[in-house]
């Protein structure tokens, strides 16, 4: 993997906030996450500019997550057919699979997508 390519990770969540929701189990599950994400972007050549990480939480409802917001240099359109169909089916979908018992739940539960275009 050409590392001068590496698509940016800007976090907005600070380090205790994602050791507290990911655990010890969860942030290799976020790591390889990213690390398929590279992947698939130099594979499928995906124009994807940076991934942002947030952290969300709903008071109301006692629910927090992170928040992995894809930002693609591309009309609106074509980033959401690249985000449902293509990156949720071939890195989220597929490492699901491959997951289970609490990497596989930390995945589910703890770790959610987003879409933002450029157009």
């Amino acid at each position: 993997m050409n590392k001068t390519n590496q698509i940016p990770v800007k976090w907005q969540a600070d380090a205790d906030t994602v050791d507290r929701l990911l655990g010890t189990i969860g942030r290799p599950v976020l790591s390889r996450l990213l690390d398929w994400t590279q992947v698939a972007v130099e594979d499928k050549k995906w124009p994807l500019e940076k991934i942002t990480i947030q952290h969300y939480q709903d008071s109301e409802e006692d629910w927090e997550y992170l928040l992995l917001v894809m930002d693609f240099d591309c009309d609106r359109q074509r980033a959401k057919e690249l985000f449902w169909d293509e990156y949720l089916g071939i890195c989220v979908d597929a490492m699901s699979k491959e997951l289970e018992g609490t990497e596989k739940e930390v995945l589910l539960r703890k770790i959610h997508f987003e879409f933002e275009s450029n157009p």
